[in-house]
């Protein structure tokens, strides 16, 4: 399975509820092109790993579905989600595989 890394630099921002990514190596993000509104669980996933360094879709998927209260979906689909979620992030250049 690969493993892969937040890029550095990379800033959440929790502003009354209003979650936001901002890449502060990017000298145009000052103009708004590089400042992103993201959801609540979009934000704690990309803090949570960003805390852990190094990570893979098992490692986000497994703090997700145990942070669920009642989970109405399996654990797999939630794994999928996590391949389809971290492919969003490379797109964007917030991650990359290491």
């Amino acid at each position: 399975m690969k493993k892969y890394r937040i890029k550095e630099g990379l800033v959440t921002r929790d502003i009354k509820g209003v979650y936001f990514v901002i890449d502060i190596h990017d000298r145009h993000f000052y103009r708004n092109k590089k400042v992103s509104a993201v959801n609540a669980m979009a934000y704690t996933t990309i803090n949570y790993a960003n805390d852990l360094k190094e990570f893979d879709e098992e490692d986000l998927a497994k703090h997700i579905y145990t942070n669920l209260k009642e989970p109405k979906i399996s654990y797999e689909q939630i794994v999928n989600d996590m391949k389809t979620f971290i492919d969003s992030l490379i797109e964007k250049g917030w991650v990359y595989v290491i």
